[in-house]
């Protein structure tokens, strides 16, 4: 059995600790606090319309560096 450690979820450009989570791999750790924060379905024409006309742009999963 892999080993869990405690991984601190963290704001990316402050460093602030959101949650701490106990995990075997990184992935995991994201993942269990993503689904507690975050929800993610189809985009449906109005939110994709609304969306861009705030400025959001679609971005591409897998295309950070090291991913």
């Amino acid at each position: 059995m892999a080993e869990k450690r405690i991984y601190s979820i963290t704001e990316i450009e402050t460093g602030e600790v959101f949650a701490l989570v106990s995990a075997t791999t990184k992935a995991q750790a994201l993942a269990h606090y993503a689904r507690r924060t975050l929800g993610c379905a189809v985009a449906i024409p109005e939110q994709l319309i609304a969306a861009t006309k705030d400025g959001i742009e679609v971005e591409t999963a897998g295309a950070e560096a090291g991913e």
